[in-house]
């Protein structure tokens, strides 16, 4: 059985900078995307793997958290454990320090799918006794009820909309777009209409998801507290998210 909380270090790079001098929002989901494979590799289920067994975890839902900023040079510390385990879905938990100072919390929803590579079809697997064992339950959560936003019932008008095609470099190794890119594309909607304000907080819900050359249409809209953003793909809506910002 493996530990039940996994840490994961690096220190901020440069290329990690935006031109504030703080981090990107999106490279704290790289940095718990790192840690959930090192996590899942320690307790025996590396990439490879999974690849083997024809399934794979995908995040279905995120909640981010920012308390802090931080900046280059800066040396993280991600904690990350499995807070729950439903049927073929699970919580995990994150929680970055610089030191002894908690700068963002995160809880991501994941499914455990199995994957048809040939016609890339997904439908629930449940994870075998093995992998129960392999991942204890941690029942904390880093995130309370009410720093969750919920979802407005009648959205604003559209402010902005912009059109995007998926690009090949934001396809990952599932032959979909990492679900990382879509919080840059939410900043990037941001920043173009004029919010250059910190992140403080972003809940992502993916609805679909989108492959390679897919033309996109993302829609921004205010709402009490901060922007409400869906992506869609013709018909489908392939994304919905909430951000926060502050001054």
């Amino acid at each position: 059985m493996m530990a039940p909380v996994v840490q994961w270090r690096g220190a901020v790079r440069l290329s990690e900078v935006g031109p504030e001098g703080r981090v990107w929002p999106h490279r704290y989901l790289e940095w718990m995307q790192e840690a959930a494979a090192a996590a899942s590799s320690a307790g025996g289920y590396p990439p490879d793997r999974y690849q083997q067994m024809g399934a794979a975890w995908f995040i279905r839902e995120i909640n981010l958290a920012v308390d802090r900023d931080i900046e280059f040079g800066d040396e993280v510390e991600l904690d990350t454990w499995v807070s729950d385990l439903r049927r073929f879905r699970s919580r995990r938990q994150y929680r970055v320090r610089v030191g002894d100072e908690v700068v963002a919390r995160a809880e991501a929803d994941w499914l455990f799918l199995s994957l048809d590579r040939a016609t890339m079809k997904v439908k629930p697997k449940h994870p075998d006794d093995a992998m129960k064992a392999a991942f204890p339950i941690v029942p904390e959560r880093v995130l309370g009820p009410d720093e969750v936003p919920a979802w407005p019932e009648a959205p604003g008008a559209v402010l902005q909309r912009r059109e995007r095609r998926v690009e090949p470099t934001e396809i990952d190794r599932h032959g979909h777009v990492n679900h990382v890119h879509y919080l840059a594309w939410l900043e990037d909607q941001a920043r173009e209409a004029g919010e250059a304000g910190p992140l403080t907080f972003a809940r992502l819900f993916y609805e679909a998801d989108a492959r390679p050359l897919d033309p996109l249409v993302e829609h921004l809209s205010r709402v009490d507290g901060g922007w409400y953003h869906e992506i869609h793909r013709g018909d489908a809506l392939v994304l919905r998210g909430l951000t926060r910002r502050g001054q």
